[in-house]
């Protein structure tokens, strides 16, 4: 899935969150499914960026 269809899958369990009479457990999983959609449209922004980003730990003594 592209960015585009990942935000309009969001939009539309949104939209089902506030026209469904649904139960508590429904509600629950259609929530984490949004924050599920929402971690791969950020993790697709942040590959996307192309900066050079370190994150490991460097000592003292790997420097020399």
């Amino acid at each position: 899935m592209n960015k585009e269809q990942l935000l309009q899958k969001i939009s539309v369990l949104h939209e089902t969150l506030k026209d469904c009479i649904l139960t508590p457990a429904d509600k629950v999983a259609i929530r984490n499914e949004i924050g599920d959609l929402e971690d791969k449209v950020a993790l697709l922004d942040f590959y996307n960026d192309g900066e050079d980003i370190d994150y490991g730990y460097h000592s003292y003594w790997e420097a020399f």
